[in-house]
Parts: structure tokens; C-alpha cells; sequence
């Protein structure tokens, strides 16, 4: 079995089953490339992360490569290739330099800029020398002599290289740019696009804002750098070039070059360009930023290259029925599953089942399981569509998350792994009612449910997994310690002044307000970190939700039990056991409301020790927690459907 991310435990093989992993034979290098002046991008070549490299890069042509390279080391298909070079590449270290080379060949993939496919082969000096002398006896000689820093930051959960270069020395002769360029090499075309659109918000890559977007552009390829240096008519190549495309994205640098750049229109998109980018400011906190507003404006739709997709989905369990299918086609498959799920019998019942406070026992205005997951659905849907993920995703899998709690909430869940002295989690029950009523949904709903909890992890988007899953695992938290604080507050378990001025300055004063300052944040964080995501970063924020979390644990949670709760589960699951022997009796109880456990202890308590029941006394009362039991003497007692721990879901499907 494979383990789950943050360590929340063992994930079901279904789950792990339906993902391939095909390696490409050949390599796609994918690479957003920005011009930057090197006084703007000091701090970065500085950083202390940086590896250093000298690297000596000569261009060939490629009837020199067909006949001086050895035959094993020529792809068949050379010829289809635009760019043929060979590189010295010397690691600089203490006391010491390491050499390495290399013969490479490129070509664009595609229409997607900044997507190109590569051969590379290490070769040894000697060839690196014979093939040099060609190209300079042939006289087609033309090469970069340059400076390389290289680090690794993660973006979106992927390894993504910054490398800047600095260059000495080309074709031309010695050089005294004032530019560098900053080449960043991603794992996927949505990372690609996510840093060319949302360049200025990951704190590692401020710097870029003050630089140009050169991504496919060919005027600004190394070999046009090598060929003819840098002057004011490749720039009025470039600005040409990106009207052309459409990708203009001016910025500050372009102003520090008034000889590059005359023209009023020009200058004023350049300012304003800057005056969007200065006010975001990434060294102000977040709370200052939602109070302004312009951050948390400018990080809408900061995900949207992330978004879970159609051609991105894991399809159903079983065939989908004729309307199911043209909802999948049309791309509203997960929109269908939403309405699937909030149709169903299990989650019409989370409105009599506790989220904290057992209805009826306590404040009349106190938060059910079903008010929860309606408050879950819509801080999902806020996420999600702010940062411009798959909404209907989010809604559908927020929907499914609690469908599996039992009477009496968490506290159920502990009495239930005690009775049957096997763990109840009622993440995975969810996914079993899911198909014990036959719901059918695609598997990345299912996946999401089981996923939305963290088991005190980081409150972030699980590894490997689509962004969607982050929303409702953050939804989630926000939500219920918003409302668990002030249903505690008016059950009379805490006091509002058991929390700090400052805290009620930064969230507001209401449940709903924090549920709004928390939404922001999380917009905010998720956008500069390229992942969906609440944790440290939001500061003050983040550090009110943790005071908040721990006090409702310290004076809630871990004092709360309730004794009666206790006695009901115990006379039910031992009668339930009896009554229908051939029946497991966890998802009989586990499906049970507040209410229907309750009625159902009292009535065993109220007959001789060791009495049964029939099916028919529960029906005469108008128990809807019957149909499970009907389900479950239709099917065999192993039958896959039936699973709420690991043990019991990691063989199935």
C-alpha cells in the first residue's frame, strides 16, 4: 500500500489503481524565459541556494554533426531538428572545477511556446574539441560564453529550475550587458502558463515582474544573443513581435531604457504595468492586502491553468447510464454528480445529525451536519471560482465529504471504532454510501471526498493531486472552526472573551466574517504559492485560526462526551447485532440520525436483556436507517460496497 501524503494514512488501490504513469521516451523541455536588467535581478543571482556554472555553448550546423558525431550518438530524425550544439558546462566549486559536455538538439513541439523537444548526450572532451575545430574551420562558428546560477523552488508541488544567466562573451566578442536572462524549466505546460500569466506572485519570483517575457520569441534565443548581441533594434523586433502574438506584458524595465523605448503609448501601459505590480507588494501581509483590496483583486482566476479538466477525469466505477454519458460528454458530469448527491436519502440525513452540538439537546440555533456541508459547498464554490479552478468539482466533492459521519459526529465515530474494535472514519464510509445507493460518481468526486481530511497535516492541496482537493479540505476547516466557536459560545461551553481582542480586529465579528477574511486569504496565498493552500505564509490570519482551532479543542472537544450518547451507542450496536446476526452492524448504526438512536436505545432498553427486534418494528416507526439494513441483506456481507476503515477499502475496486 502506498502512503497517503501529510500522513493521514493508507490510500484505498482503487484509488492509486486508475492513475497510469508513462514516462515520454523523448524529453519535453518546457522553459518560460524573461529578459531582466541585472541590477533588478541582483538579489536572486545572489541567493544562497544558487550553484554556479561557466558554460561554453558553441552552435553547429548540421552536416558538421552528421559527420564528426558518432553514428550512436545521431537520432534518426536529426534532420527534423532547428538547433544543434554542443556545450561545455564547468560546476564551480570549493577548490575545485568540475567539466562536463554535452551534445544537444531542439525543436519546437507544437504551437504551446516555450515547449521544445530534446536530445541530449554526454560526450568527452575529445569530441567536444573535434567538433569546435569544424565549426571553426568551416566558418560558421557561433558561440555564448556565460554564467550560469541555478537553483530548485517547488511551484504547485513541482520541482521547477530558475536558472539566470550572465553573459561574458559571444560571437561578437566581450560583452558588458546589462541584462541577464532567467530561464525557468517546469514539469507541465499548466505550470508554464500558470508562471508566464502570475509571474509577480511567487516571492521567489518578484524579480521577474521587472523583466520582459521572451518565451518562444526568437529574436532573444541564446543563438541570436550569440550571432549579434543585444541592441535597440532587437527590442523593436521584440515589441513588434509580442503585439503580434498578443502576449504584451510591459513592465518597469523598459522605462529604465528610454533609448529602447519612445513612444507615449508604449510608456504608459509600462506604468501602469508597474502601478499594478508595486501594489502587491510582497512584503505586506495579507491582512493589509485584503484591507486595500488590489492583492486580493489580482490573484482572481491566479489558478486557472490548474483547473481539473474534462480530458483530466477518472471516469465512473460502472458503465454511466444514457444520461450520464451526454452529461459527461458536454463536460457537466461533475455538476450532474452534484445534484446526484444532495438528491440522495444519506445526505437528506446530515440535517439530523450533530456538528458539534447534538440538535435539540442544546441551543436551538446551533450548526447541524447538514447546515456544515451547505456552508462547505458555498466556501468551496467562493474558492474555487475566485481562483478559477473547476467549481462544479468542488461543489460535488464538498456535497460527498460528511454524507459518512454517524449520530453524535466525531464522538460517534469514537464510540463506533470502540464497539467494533475496528477504525470507523467517516471519510471512507462516505465513499461506500456513495455506491451502496447506487450514486455511480466519477471517481475524482470520490477521491476528493476521501481527501478532504488532513489528520492535523498542512492545510493544503494533498500531493500529486488536482487543486480541487485543497479547496474543500480548507473549506472544511475554515468553516467548522468559524461556526464550532460560536455554537460553543451560545451552548455555553466558551465565552467571547476567552479570545483576544486582535483576533476579532483581524476576522471580524461574526461567523461569517471570518469565514470571508479566512476566503481571501486563502485566494491570496494559493495565487503567490501556485497552490491552493492556507499555512504561515497569510500571517496573522493563519496564526487566528490556529488560536481559535486550539481553544475550541482545549475547552470543547476534548472535554465534551457525552455520557447518554454513550450508553445509546452501546445498547444499539449490541441489539442491532443481535436482532440481525447475519448483518455486519457498524453501517446499520453509523447510518442511524441522532434522533433514530436515541428512539431505537430506548426501546431495547426497554425489553429484557439479550431481546431481539424485528425489521417490521423499525418500519412501523418510520426509521429511515431500514434501507440500509434492506441493502445490506440484498448484498453478501463482503460484498466491495461495504468499507469504512483502510482495511476494509484497500482491496476494493
Amino acid at each position: 500500500m502506498k502512503k497517503l501524503a501529510n500522513n493521514i494514512g493508507e490510500m484505498p488501490d482503487w484509488i492509486d489503481n486508475d492513475i497510469a504513469n508513462d514516462a515520454p521516451s523523448e524529453r519535453d523541455e518546457m522553459e518560460a524565459k524573461f529578459l531582466v536588467r541585472k541590477k533588478d535581478a541582483q538579489s536572486a543571482i545572489n541567493h544562497k541556494d544558487n550553484q554556479k556554472f561557466l558554460i561554453e555553448q558553441i552552435y553547429l550546423t548540421v552536416d558538421i554533426v552528421e559527420s564528426f558525431l558518432p553514428e550512436k550518438m545521431i537520432p534518426n530524425d536529426l534532420r527534423e531538428y532547428s538547433e544543434w550544439r554542443i556545450r561545455k558546462k564547468t560546476e564551480c566549486q570549493i577548490n575545485k572545477n568540475i567539466d562536463n559536455y554535452y551534445f544537444t538538439c531542439k525543436r519546437q513541439k507544437g504551437k504551446e511556446l516555450g515547449v521544445r523537444k530534446e536530445n541530449q548526450f554526454p560526450i568527452n572532451k575529445k569530441i567536444f574539441n573535434q567538433l569546435k575545430n569544424q565549426a571553426i574551420n568551416n566558418g560558421v562558428i557561433c558561440f555564448i560564453n556565460k554564467i550560469r546560477y541555478t537553483r530548485k523552488i517547488i511551484i504547485s508541488q513541482q520541482k521547477v529550475s530558475i536558472d539566470i544567466d550572465e553573459y561574458l562573451e559571444t560571437s561578437t566578442g566581450e560583452i558588458d550587458l546589462d541584462f541577464v536572462t532567467c530561464e525557468l524549466e517546469v514539469q507541465s505546460v499548466k505550470i508554464l502558463d500558470l508562471i508566464r500569466r502570475r509571474v509577480t506572485f511567487h516571492p521567489e519570483l518578484t524579480f521577474l515582474c521587472l523583466g520582459l517575457d521572451v518565451t518562444g520569441v526568437a529574436e532573444f534565443s541564446n543563438k541570436c544573443i550569440g550571432q549579434s548581441g543585444f541592441s535597440k533594434s532587437h527590442f523593436s523586433k521584440y515589441k513588434k513581435s509580442l503585439k503580434e502574438k498578443g502576449i504584451i506584458d510591459i513592465v518597469k524595465w523598459a522605462i529604465k531604457n528610454p533609448q529602447l523605448c519612445h513612444d507615449l503609448e508604449w510608456k504608459k501601459t509600462v506604468s501602469q504595468k508597474i502601478e499594478q505590480f508595486s501594489s502587491f507588494g510582497m512584503t505586506t501581509s495579507i491582512y493589509k492586502k485584503i484591507k486595500n483590496q488590489s492583492a486580493y483583486i489580482q490573484a482572481q482566476g491566479g489558478l486557472q491553468s490548474l483547473a481539473f479538466k474534462e480530458l483530466d477525469s477518472m471516469g465512473r466505477s460502472t458503465e454511466p447510464n444514457d444520461h450520464q454519458k451526454t452529461m459527461d460528454k458536454l463536460g457537466y458530469g461533475w455538476l450532474k454528480d452534484f445534484h446526484t448527491i444532495v438528491s440522495s436519502d444519506p445526505y437528506l440525513r446530515l440535517s439530523w445529525k450533530p456538528q458539534i452540538f447534538r440538535p435539540g439537546l442544546g441551543h436551538n440555533n446551533t450548526t447541524t451536519r447538514g447546515a456544515h456541508t451547505l456552508d462547505v459547498i458555498s466556501s468551496a464554490s467562493q474558492i474555487s471560482r475566485q481562483l478559477g479552478l473547476n467549481t462544479e468539482l468542488c461543489m460535488a466533492i464538498a456535497a460527498l465529504h460528511d454524507i459518512g459521519h454517524p449520530a453524535g459526529g466525531h464522538m460517534g465515530e469514537n464510540f463506533l471504532s470502540k464497539l467494533s474494535k475496528n477504525q470507523f472514519e467517516h471519510q471512507i464510509f462516505s465513499l461506500s454510501l456513495a455506491d451502496l445507493f447506487s450514486m455511480n460518481l466519477l471517481r475524482e468526486v470520490q477521491r476528493g471526498a476521501f481527501y478532504h481530511k488532513s489528520h492535523d497535516g498542512p492545510l493544503q492541496t494533498p500531493s500529486g493531486n488536482p487543486q480541487e482537493y485543497g479547496v474543500v479540505r480548507i473549506a472544511d476547516k475554515i468553516v467548522y472552526v468559524s461556526w464550532d466557536f460560536y455554537d460553543s459560545v451560545r451552548n455555553g461551553f466558551i465565552s467571547k472573551e476567552d479570545l483576544p481582542d486582535s483576533i476579532y480586529t483581524t476576522l471580524g465579528q461574526k461567523p461569517l466574517d471570518w469565514i470571508n477574511t479566512f476566503i481571501k486569504a486563502v485566494v491570496i496565498e494559493s495565487a503567490s504559492l501556485y497552490n491552493v493552500s492556507f499555512t504561515s505564509f497569510s500571517k496573522e490570519i493563519f496564526e487566528a485560526f490556529k488560536t481559535v482551532k486550539k481553544l475550541i479543542y482545549k475547552k470543547v472537544h476534548k472535554i465534551i462526551e457525552w455520557e447518554r450518547l454513550r450508553i445509546d451507542y452501546n445498547l444499539v450496536y449490541k441489539g442491532i447485532k443481535r436482532s440481525f446476526s447475519d448483518l455486519d452492524p457498524v453501517p446499520i448504526v453509523a447510518y442511524m440520525t441522532d434522533i433514530e438512536l436515541t428512539k431505537v436505545a430506548n426501546i431495547f432498553e426497554a425489553l429484557p436483556k439479550k431481546s431481539i427486534v424485528e425489521i417490521d418494528q423499525f418500519v412501523e416507526q418510520g426509521f429511515g436507517f431500514v434501507d440500509m439494513i434492506n441493502i445490506l441483506k440484498a448484498i453478501s456481507k463482503d460484498d466491495p460496497k461495504i468499507y469504512y476503515n483502510r482495511s476494509a477499502a484497500k482491496d476494493k475496486f
